[in-house]
This record gives structure tokens, C-alpha cells and sequence, in this order.
């Protein structure tokens, strides 16, 4: 057993240290669970003993000891937590986004059809947890009133820092990634950017700012207005 521990233990500090792209909050509960285990395996063929009385959030008072005490002292420690702003990096990692298809370029917008999205990046069955986003929105629309294509657009963010824009015709798409964070108007927020097309920027405001408005940059020129969000989570 201790054998095991060890090496669960190794491995997981090892995947901790290279791991790049924040992991889901599934995945995050198992590496807890199963480095608690690990630890409590490794409590076992050590001598001596250790008693913890401590609360859980949400759960009442626990007091153990031997190796069920380590298991939930390393539970509530966590020692393997990512940092939040390691969390908040991944979200414009283009490793974590990993090869996203080029669209053909229209009028500066990069167009795909929707049927021609990896399946991993529909939007009518892909859309990123808000427990995951970080005070992001995930979805919301607004009313685009220029050419070409005027009418509402449904914005959907498929996996962390990846987006998906839909026009009024619903199998036109445009694929949108995150490359930074800005504070426009006092307001935290996301800039994205087309994948190829990358001098049209657009600004998305954090949840919960005062004013939730969609502005666009392009060639880092002023941000200026560009549509009310509605609908937003």
C-alpha cells in the first residue's frame, strides 16, 4: 500500500506541474479525492498518531483519526489546487484551445457552417459550465444592426475561452477566441478575436457589470459600442 501511495502522490504532483490547461471541475474533484486516498495509503505503514477535528464547508464537524484524519486534512488543504490566476490563463491558452478550423473569409468575418464545427465545438450541445467560467458569461445575444447579415446574434462559449457566434441564419457561424482580459470603463472583461482576422477585436463583460455592453476595437483603435447584451448567463 505504501508503494502505491507514493507513486499516486508522484504522479500527481507531476500533473500538476505540467499541466497547462485548467482541468474541469470534475476533474479537479477526482485529483482531490484520489490524492487524499493516496496519502491515507501512505498514513497506514507510519507509525504514531494524528487526530483532526475540523469542519467541512457545508458539512458539520469531523473528527478522525489514523489514517481517515490524513485523508481529510489533505482534502481540506488541497495542496494541488491551481492558483486562480493560472485558472484565469487558460482561458486564453491556445494550447487549451487546441486546432480550431479556419472559416472563409466574408466582409472580414470569418464564416463557417455550423455542420462543419468539430463536434466538440457545436453550440447546440456544447456550452461551458458557469461554475467553470470564472465570472465569464457563457451565453447571451444581442441585435447586430450593420451589414452583412443584420439581425440577432446568439453567442455561446463552447469550452473555456472559445466562442461561438451564430447569425440570424442559424448555420452560419464564427468561431471567436479569447486572447486577454481588459477593464473598459471601470467593467473587467474578455477580449476575443477571430482566429485569422485578428485586427477586429470584441470586449465582453464580465457578469455583473453595471453596463453590459458589446464593444469592438479594430487595429486597437478606441473601443466602441457595439450592442446591448441580453439574455446573458
Amino acid at each position: 500500500m505504501l508503494s502505491i501511495g507514493v507513486i499516486g502522490i508522484a504522479y500527481l504532483v507531476y500533473l500538476s506541474g505540467v499541466q497547462v490547461c485548467e482541468p474541469s471541475s470534475f476533474q479537479a474533484a477526482t485529483v482531490r479525492i484520489v490524492l487524499s486516498l493516496c496519502s491515507a495509503l501512505i498514513a497506514t505503514v507510519i507509525t504514531g498518531r494524528v487526530i483532526v477535528n475540523a469542519p467541512i464547508p457545508g458539512v458539520v464537524n469531523i473528527r478522525a483519526g489514523g489514517a481517515i484524519a490524513i485523508f481529510v486534512l489533505v482534502f481540506i488543504v488541497n495542496p494541488l489546487k491551481l492558483s486562480e490566476a493560472k485558472m484565469d490563463a487558460s482561458f486564453s491558452n491556445e494550447t487549451c484551445h487546441g486546432k480550431l478550423p479556419p472559416g472563409k473569409n466574408v466582409n472580414g468575418k470569418e464564416i463557417i457552417k455550423k455542420d462543419s464545427l468539430p463536434e466538440n465545438l457545436n453550440p447546440d450541445t456544447n456550452q461551458l459550465s458557469p461554475a467553470d467560467a470564472l465570472g465569464r458569461p457563457v451565453r447571451f445575444n444581442f441585435y447586430y444592426q450593420f451589414d452583412p447579415y443584420p439581425g440577432t446574434r446568439n453567442w455561446v462559449q463552447v469550452q473555456r475561452g472559445i466562442w461561438i457566434e451564430m447569425y440570424p441564419n442559424p448555420e452560419i457561424t464564427t468561431i471567436f477566441r479569447e486572447i486577454g482580459r481588459e477593464t473598459v470603463d471601470g467593467c473587467p472583461g474578455t477580449i476575443v478575436t477571430q482566429i485569422k482576422t485578428q485586427l477586429f477585436k470584441v470586449f465582453i463583460p464580465d457578469l455583473g457589470c453595471k453596463m453590459m455592453w458589446l464593444r469592438f476595437q479594430y487595429d486597437d483603435i478606441q473601443w466602441r459600442w457595439l450592442g446591448h447584451m441580453n439574455d446573458v448567463t
